[in-house]
């Protein structure tokens, strides 16, 4: 990988614990991060965590799949 190309990590479960961690410590590292975890659960902070760390966030809802027969 050339030293100028851009690194993408995609997180789930990214809101707390291991998850939140993962993220804050890529975006830190200068991967783009996209972070995903369930409806209803904050990812602005984070998201504001990686912004400041220079890397570029992409905070999305996750739904969970629904069960097909």
């Amino acid at each position: 990988m050339s030293s100028t190309a851009r690194r993408a990590a995609l997180v789930t479960g990214a809101s707390t614990g291991i998850g939140r961690a993962t993220a804050i410590d890529l975006a830190r590292h200068g991967y783009d991060v996209a972070m995903a975890d369930l409806p209803g659960i904050a990812l602005g902070e984070i998201a504001a965590e990686g912004d400041a760390a220079g890397a570029r966030i992409w905070p999305m809802s996750a739904r969970p799949a629904l069960h097909l027969r």
